[in-house]
């Protein structure tokens, strides 16, 4: 890309052209001359000016080529070091906290010594930014929940996960008298509509669990009582075991919390159940760029991320514990 359509990306993202000339160390005339000549290239205005600088639709679709551009020159780069230096280099990765927290320790170890010399960079964020994010080159791949896989991003599936109920006796016994045998029993599933003004955590808004199960929840007419946001389930396991409240996870999640059930008197171990009437799977991929190139160290990663994900991914059945 030549330096005017550099200067372009970096102003549709500050959309405002003091920000962008400070970032770019040159004036803001400058600027305007680089933006103006470009308009004159493709023979259409790319921005609107006023009242505040936004992209015309010629300029949205002019930003869209030039990232496909950029992410083309990234992969062709990483292909050339490729062939000048062996298995070196860096990715990447944009995951969530709790998937971090359960892959990453096996990942690392087995891919570090695999790939001495390749570093892995982390960013953790939700679903929806990490998109965003890709399509940037601002990330090479990212592990998600029902991702967009539209052009030029495509999708490596890891696994379909069911959401799971996630309470102790003690809460079961407070909030759910009536249901208390069937479940503690392990004959039935939780029912959400159980659980209409009781106390719960759920995920960040953003999160696509919190958007799947708020549609559940709306459909259903139930109204829960969300005395706490967190998309760590690390951190809702913990308070949970209290019974003060309950959560909801997806299924990666069920065998660390039963195997840290060991850890805890039996007062505070934490029972899972399916959930009754959300049948629903959310597709758990790896997500990645389709037009650019990966290297080799990157492709085995993917690989090494398939079989994590399978090993710690399993099924559960009703009320495991």
């Amino acid at each position: 890309m030549n330096t005017s359509e550099k200067l372009f990306l970096v102003l549709a993202e500050e959309l405002n052209f003091r920000r962008t000339a400070e970032k770019c160390f040159i004036t803001q005339q400058c600027l305007s001359d680089h933006i103006r000549r470009l308009e004159t290239h493709y023979g259409t205005r790319l921005l609107n000016r006023k009242p505040s600088v936004s992209l015309t639709p010629a300029g949205a679709a002019v930003i869209r080529t030039l990232r496909q551009i950029q992410n083309m020159e990234a992969g062709l780069a990483n292909e050339l070091a490729e062939l000048e230096n062996g298995a070196a280099g860096s990715l990447k990765m944009g995951i969530n906290y709790t998937r971090a927290r359960l892959i990453l320790p096996p990942l690392f170890a087995r891919y570090h010594a695999r790939y001495p010399h390749v570093r892995l960079e982390l960013v953790l964020d939700e679903t929806a930014s990490m998109e965003e994010m890709l399509e940037k080159g601002q990330l090479d791949f990212f592990l998600g929940f029902n991702a967009m896989e539209q052009p030029p991003l495509k999708a490596l599936p890891l696994a379909q996960e069911h959401l799971y109920l996630i309470a102790s006796k003690e809460y079961v016994r407070r909030y759910l008298p009536e249901k208390a045998d069937g479940l503690l029993c392990h004959r039935e599933a939780a029912d959400l509509g159980d659980l209409d003004g009781v106390p719960l955590i759920t995920n960040f808004s953003t999160s696509t669990v919190f958007q799947m199960l708020h549609q559940h929840l709306a459909s259903a007419h139930i109204a829960i009582d969300n005395i706490l946001s967190i998309s760590d389930y690390f951190v809702a396991d913990g308070i949970s075991r209290s019974g003060c409240t309950a959560f909801l996870c997806p299924q990666i999640y069920v065998p660390t919390l039963l195997e840290q059930n060991r850890l805890h008197p039996p007062g505070q171990k934490l029972l899972a159940w399916p959930v009754r009437g959300l049948e629903q799977t959310m597709r758990f991929d790896l997500i990645y760029n389709g037009s650019i190139h990966y290297p080799r160290f990157a492709r085995d990663c993917f690989s090494l991320i398939q079989e994590i994900v399978r090993d710690i991914d399993v099924p559960l059945t009703t009320g495991r514990h």
